[in-house]
């Protein structure tokens, strides 16, 4: 079954911000500004939840949303400390708000488990694949036909970041497992 772990949202302001001022103004639960060390405003509404990074010009991002729920209540925190700020003068948005990246995980439970890396890389296709064992316990993998792209490790889990909708995910996992049980049935015969 096919889980969200992470999800990451943003947008741009229709102004710069003069970040000086900004943090010293905005209230939440933590508020990091320090332009030596980053050179944007980090905010959490909880100290738990997820960061809005905030930037001079306007842009601003959230990550590390357990949930699509998460992410959109966070933004809707930040427009009401928006509208807070700047009271009838609350900057619109060029962009608006987005879902800018998903990052799902998935067991695939294989007939032969642990998965064989080096013939599954083959299988997928030299030109869709990075693999570097000595470098990196997974394959990289991206399917031609999928925005996002795929790690692959030998136990059966399996990573996709770079997908913005459900529906674009659950057809690239299902892809996936169909070429997986492909590469299995071929090795069996």
């Amino acid at each position: 079954m096919v889980e969200l772990a992470s999800a990451v949202g943003g947008g741009k302001l229709d102004r710069e911000l003069d970040l000086d001022e900004l943090a010293l103004d905005i209230e939440a639960e933590e508020v990091r500004y320090n332009p030596e060390d980053y050179h944007g405003i980090i905010l959490r509404f909880d100290t738990e939840g997820p960061a809005v990074i905030i930037y001079r010009s306007g842009a601003f991002s959230i990550s590390g949303a357990p949930s699509l729920d998460v992410l959109h209540n966070t933004f809707d925190l930040f427009e009401d400390l928006l509208s807070d700020l700047f009271g009838d003068d609350v900057p619109g948005y060029e962009v608006g708000f987005e879902v800018r990246n998903l990052v799902l995980v998935e067991e695939y439970k294989s007939p032969d488990p642990p998965l064989n890396l080096s013939s599954l890389s083959i299988y997928l296709g030299m030109e869709n694949v990075e693999y570097e064992p000595e470098q990196f316990p997974g394959i990289f993998y991206r399917p031609e036909d999928s925005p996002g792209l795929f790690l692959i490790f030998g136990t059966g889990k399996l990573v996709l970041t770079g997908v913005r909708d459900w529906d674009t995910a659950r057809q690239s996992f299902e892809r996936l497992r169909g070429e997986l049980d492909e590469l299995y049935r071929q090795s069996v015969t």
